[in-house]
């Protein structure tokens, strides 16, 4: 019974590990036609291999999405193919550069909304406690750093 539960978990995790691969694979693929790189069939593999210095069945593996490229590798594939390392590994953020900005805008706007709520709600702008001192101290370093709006 336990050799038969092992292998059901081993089973969910390959095909989650294969889903997460296959949606790699898309990204990539993806962000190669933003490119106007050659079409798949037409040269692609070969195309992004010379981008990056590596070998064609390397990149097939991973354009196929059957192969993970090394990690130290992930942030030269990002920069060759014009994409944030969190959006092509992980699907999370906008895809390039051009939208992070607003991303990154969101993220802080979305930190100091929560830390203001945080210090109305427990009152703690009479600085009578470190929590007090250290929300607001928070507070104030999210402002320095948040983007002004335009």
């Amino acid at each position: 019974m336990t050799f038969k539960n092992d292998m059901q978990k081993n089973s969910d995790q390959l095909d989650l590990a294969t889903l997460d691969l296959k949606r790699f694979s898309k990204r990539l693929n993806e962000a190669l036609d933003d490119m106007n790189a050659p079409q798949k069939g037409c040269g692609r593999q070969t195309y992004l291999a010379r981008l990056l210095g590596c070998s064609q069945p390397t990149v097939g593996r991973w354009l196929e999405g059957i192969g993970w490229p090394n990690k130290a590798e992930w942030p030269g594939i990002a920069a060759t193919v014009n994409c944030r390392i969190e959006w092509l590994f992980f699907n999370l953020g906008p895809k390039n550069t051009i939208a992070a900005p607003m991303y990154d805008r969101q993220i802080m706007s979305a930190a100091m909304s929560s830390v203001s709520t945080i210090i109305i709600k427990y009152n703690l702008d009479d600085r009578e406690n470190l929590q007090a001192d250290l929300a607001l101290s928070l507070f104030e370093e999210l402002m320095k750093i948040l983007p002004q709006s335009e």
